[in-house]
């Protein structure tokens, strides 16, 4: 019998949980209800892998967490850093935070995405897909996008604002997988 005290490891909850939820969300690029279950499944691998060493209790475990996420979107993987913030906008509906990135659950939404900007944002789909409206803003004199918080963003960011949550998915596990290593 298992124990049911223990968290899934990092390669189960892998297994187990992200990868059929990405397979499905790929299946059904236009279902809210599967890029939710990817963002989210996406964000509580990154927590499954920062709290994967052993030993770590109480608070402690929050701020390992949070230093874990950070690190993996400062790293240069502005896609963590997008599915990290829509998870956190989806679970809380609206974000009074100011300095939020995405800043509430309707911001992930379903749009058709096969014009021109789907050409030039390398989509994974062309089509009715789901969308993250993100609250940067782009300095024109530096061409490179600012965040939430007013910081340049490390890489080159999207094209737009609107983000096809299929492109977020492998650069962020990829960022994951990297940054525990």
């Amino acid at each position: 019998m298992p124990d049911f005290r223990t968290a899934l490891s990092p390669s189960e909850f892998r297994t187990q949980i992200v990868d059929p939820a990405v397979l499905r969300g790929k299946r059904q690029p236009d279902s809210l209800l599967d890029a939710f279950c990817v963002m989210w499944a996406i964000d509580a691998y990154a927590t499954h892998v920062a709290l994967a060493q052993p030993g770590i209790s109480g608070q402690k475990k929050k701020d390992v967490e949070i230093n874990f996420k950070n690190k993996v979107a400062d790293s240069g993987c502005w896609q963590f850093r997008l599915i990290r913030e829509a998870s956190n906008a989806t679970k809380h509906a609206i974000r009074e935070n100011a300095h939020a990135d995405v800043s509430a659950s309707g911001s992930v939404y379903s749009n058709d995405h096969s014009s021109w900007s789907a050409y030039f944002q390398r989509s994974e789909h062309r089509g009715r897909q789901i969308l993250i409206d993100i609250e940067w803003q782009f300095d024109q004199e530096k061409r490179r996008w600012r965040n939430g918080t007013g910081d340049y963003i490390p890489g080159r960011g999207p094209l737009l604002r609107d983000v096809p949550v299929l492109n977020l998915i492998q650069p962020a596990l990829e960022a994951i997988d990297s940054a525990s290593a």
